[in-house]
């Protein structure tokens, strides 16, 4: 089940900020005083790494003006540049991989380190001390990879591609090893779950929704929730690169500095892999099938068989020089797809329940015979044993069929209490994903870099809502991914990185059942529900789709970012900004209803509250103990932009101490709906009741943004467009670290710090709920005695809101 969302990205308006293109003077202010007090970070970016050290003399005097080229072995790309006054160099911008550096200078040999190995937002600090000419000999040295990060203070870890591929990842998804990292947890992988089997990442006590995802240096969060994995009314999460497409990819945990934010978490950096000046590919299957698998306890029990279990991973990848292009221009492909048939999955495709003793014959005279004399929870009118009271909506659900044959409701596989009846249905999922990177050297050290990332699954789950076969849920999804770069050096200790990334996660879910309400006989008010209500009999079983099955989203992300980097002596800042542009369409239809029976009893004789006769069931309490609705406007679409701006240096204050101080201010947006299809309440506005009485009206408190453009039911003042109490509002977020190695030995490094991070609120979390209240959404939900009047036949309130047309 493949679909265009076809929602729509909305006006681009406000792309530039709309309110907060610029930040208040007293923001820029504050920005520049503390960076000026500050002045002190290497040039490393989410997907780039950096090389720096001292070059000098056989002494350990350090050698201004020596001259070094540092040249890619994939790409064969150099960079020239040379020590300053202090014998110091810093290369930023440097895409992972290793690299071979040259130095020569004036009455000294050459020098060469071959081998550097380059990781993305960290610093490879090399020390290089030249012998006196005259030996005519050229000096290599193979460096090393330094276990130690001596130039930060961010705590992390780079997954390196090696890791990646090798390690046994069930669903082979990136997210299950990224609690490999110290101070960050996951949860337990389910080597059975149905689908991609994203994980969400807790770092140091901060809650999994706290994270910031960037794919290829640009923004890739899922705006609907924050979250890395799908959401059951269509929420798609995050880009999941195959591990062979995966250059590298770095979890920071804490103390990340001023370049990163957007939330209190973990940062987490994937970069993709990219073409080399040779061709190099590869193709691979990985596969996994039920037959060594044991099977389910209850499944055993109840004579059901293994379920099946199989998954298929084909794919490949290419990557070398583009023809014609002089190796200047070098390309990367990659594809992978999924194919997934899984009956052992506990949450999606097994379900064990106890059913009470359901006779394979559904007469009214069978059923009687069964269950005639127990009464509801309650007590009142029992079960007549001839059956002539059950209720005709009962009998016609009982009664009903899957398209197999199959009843609905099915009847115990064994006798006794306990567990007694067990279904193990396929679950299917199937993906396809497309990777193609570009990367063309426009000019010496000069760079352009264009990478696109494409993915559609969908999947059908045969149980989330009900606990019976046949109500499956199907969902789709969709992810894509675009990041353009252009790194663009002024002079070798000058140099500008620019970014554009579009990202878009889209999905939707569909109720698979095909059972209504009209074809078992309940009436339900007019234009509020769709399809079979969720029926739950209490300790038995489920019927109906979850409300949760029938949804679309799509979230469109804009993303704008350029960073500059100045190496100036012993101090080597980056300055920057992002600006970021957030689209989310919603379109919720959660409208089918829910109803609740204490007992199976109670689901037989479905009367309302009264006196035993012809209506009542003889207590005070209806047979349908609970009954809930939601009506309202189905299609909201949210907006926000936010500017991030940021300063920061690293500063080599000895040899042994780092110091990385830096600011940041974050101008969060407030998130607005486009026709202002959303209402809050405000104190302000609420009117107390008197003494023993009712709010009247019933919405008195509730306001509506001042760019709604229906007619506003009566009782419904105006305020501003986002409903929020406050106005935008932006703190400078100060970073300060230092790594310092106290004795001359290698060996050990004390890394500190101290920073203030904010979290940026999804759409879900803000703007979504928003639309949930009157006048736009009706939840009503009725328990106990306020039930009281309902029956099988017609088991909800009347309660109606305006007609759209009002309100839309």
């Amino acid at each position: 089940m493949r679909s265009d969302l076809g929602l729509p990205l909305g006006d681009l308006q406000g792309f530039a900020m709309g309110k907060i293109a610029v930040a208040s003077r007293r923001s820029l202010l504050r920005i520049f005083v503390l960076a000026l007090c500050a002045l002190p970070m290497h040039g490393q970016t989410a997907n780039t790494g950096a090389i720096a050290g001292t070059v000098s003399d056989p002494s350990g005097a350090l050698v201004a003006g020596a001259a070094l080229v540092v040249k890619s072995q994939a790409t064969h790309e150099e960079r020239d540049l040379t020590t300053d006054a202090g014998g110091s160099f810093s290369v930023p911008f440097l895409a992972p991989g290793h690299y071979d550096l040259t130095v020569r200078a004036t009455r000294f040999e050459p020098f060469t380190f071959n081998d550097v190995q380059v990781r993305i937002t960290e610093v490879s600090r090399l020390k290089i001390q030249l012998t006196i000419s005259g030996a005519k000999e050229h000096i290599e040295v193979s460096a090393k990879p330094s276990l130690l990060q001596t130039e930060n203070a961010t705590l992390g870890r780079v997954i390196d591609r090696n890791t990646v591929q090798e390690l046994p990842l069930v669903n082979r998804n990136f997210t299950q090893i990224l609690g490999l990292t110290a101070g960050t947890n996951t949860d337990i992988v389910d080597a059975t779950q149905l689908g991609a089997g994203s994980q969400e990442i807790r770092a140091n006590g901060a809650r999994s929704g706290d994270n910031n995802f960037m794919l290829n240096g640009v923004d890739a969060n899922s705006y609907s929730s924050n979250m890395s994995e799908v959401t059951p009314f269509g929420g798609a999460g995050i880009a999941i690169p195959a591990p062979d497409t995966i250059q590298e990819f770095k979890v920071q945990n804490s103390l990340y500095d001023a370049q990163y934010g957007r939330g209190g978490g973990a940062n987490v950096n994937v970069e993709t892999r990219s073409g080399t000046a040779d061709f190099h590919g590869s193709v691979y299957y990985f596969g996994r099938n039920e037959a060594l698998d044991a099977n389910n306890f209850f499944a055993n029990a109840t004579g059901v068989p293994r379920g099946e279990f199989r998954r298929s991973q084909p794919g490949g990848t290419l990557g070398g020089p583009m023809p014609l292009s002089k190796k200047r221009t070098f390309f990367f492909v990659s594809y992978q797809a999924t194919r997934d048939v899984n009956a052992a999955s506990l949450s999606s495709s097994v379900r064990s329940l106890s059913l009470p003793p359901i006779p394979q014959v559904r007469t009214p005279a069978s059923l009687g015979a069964v269950f005639g004399g127990q009464t509801g929870v309650f007590g009142g009118v029992a079960v007549a044993p001839n059956g002539s009271n059950i209720n005709p909506v009962a009998l016609n659900l009982l009664n009903a069929q899957n398209p197999d044959g199959a009843f609905l409701i099915p009847s115990p596989q064994t006798s006794g209490s306990g567990v007694n009846y067990t279904a193990a249905l396929p679950g299917h999922y199937n993906e396809d994903q497309f990777n193609a990177n570009f990367d063309v050297n426009l000019r010496k050290a000069d760079n352009l870099s264009v990478k696109f990332f494409f993915s559609n699954s969908n999947q059908d789950v045969p149980f989330f809502g009900a606990t019976v076969p046949g109500f499956p849920a199907l969902r789709s999804f969709g992810n894509r991914n675009l990041s353009i770069s252009e790194t663009h050096p002024f002079s070798s200790q000058t140099i500008n990185q620019f970014r554009f990334g579009f990202s878009r996660n889209a999905g939707q879910g569909v109720a698979g059942g095909t059972l209504t309400d009209q074809d078992v006989g309940i009436n339900s008010p007019s234009g509020t529900q769709e399809g079979l209500p969720q029926i739950e009999v209490l300790g038995a079983f489920e019927l109906g789709n979850s409300s949760n099955d029938r949804g679309k989203t799509a979230s469109n992300n804009f993303y704008l970012s350029d960073v500059m980097f100045l190496s100036r002596g012993k101090h080597d800042f980056r300055v920057g900004a992002e600006i970021f542009r957030n689209q989310f369409n919603q379109l919720t239809d959660n409208t089918a209803g829910v109803l609740i029976t204490l007992s199976f009893p109670d689901f037989l004789l479905g009367l309302p509250a009264g006196p035993a006769g012809a209506v009542g069931n003889g207590t005070s309490l209806s047979s349908i103990y609970a009954s809930g609705v939601v009506a309202g406007i189905p299609h909201v679409g949210q907006r926000a932009s936010a500017g991030h701006f940021f300063i920061l240096d690293d500063w080599k204050a000895t040899r042994t101490l780092t110091l990385n101080l830096g600011v940041r201010v974050e101008v969060n947006g407030q998130q607005s709906e486009v026709g202002g299809r959303q209402s809050n309440f405000f104190p302000k506005f609420y009117v107390a009741p008197p003494v023993g009485g009712f709010t009247s009206p019933a919405t008195s408190g509730f306001v509506l943004p001042g760019n709604f453009s229906g007619n506003a039911p009566e009782g419904f003042p105006r305020e501003n467009s986002t409903l929020l109490n406050h106005p935008i509002q932006s703190h400078p977020e100060p970073r300060i670290g230092f790594a310092w190695q106290p004795f001359s030995s290698k060996g050990l490094v004390l890394r500190g710090g101290y920073g203030i991070y904010a979290n940026r609120i999804s759409f879900g979390g803000n703007g979504v709920p928003l639309t949930f209240n009157p006048p736009f959404t009706l939840s009503a939900v009725f328990t106990g005695g306020a039930n009281a009047p309902r029956a099988c036949s017609i088991p909800f309130q009347i309660c109606r809101q305006p007609p759209r047309s009002q309100i839309s």
